[in-house]
């Protein structure tokens, strides 16, 4: 999340931020970037995802997932 701060400026930055998410998603297709998943939760395993996250025991990063079905 980009923008939290006293100055709200996230209108301004947004073609900043859009720029260096589609560089990062450009990389990761092109496999310059590998992101770690430490572990993976269904959506309705929020709570436990941020638990992990809080209690700081992730050794990188913690997805939730969207069932298809």
């Amino acid at each position: 999340y980009y923008g939290w701060s006293p100055n709200d400026v996230r209108w301004e930055m947004e073609p900043r931020i859009r720029a260096l998410t589609d560089d990062f998603a450009r990389w990761h297709e092109q496999d310059r970037i590998r992101p770690r998943v430490c572990a993976t939760f269904p959506l309705d395993g929020f709570r436990e995802a941020m638990r992990l996250v809080l209690e700081r025991r992730s050794t990188g990063r913690v997805a939730l997932v969207i069932d298809p079905d």
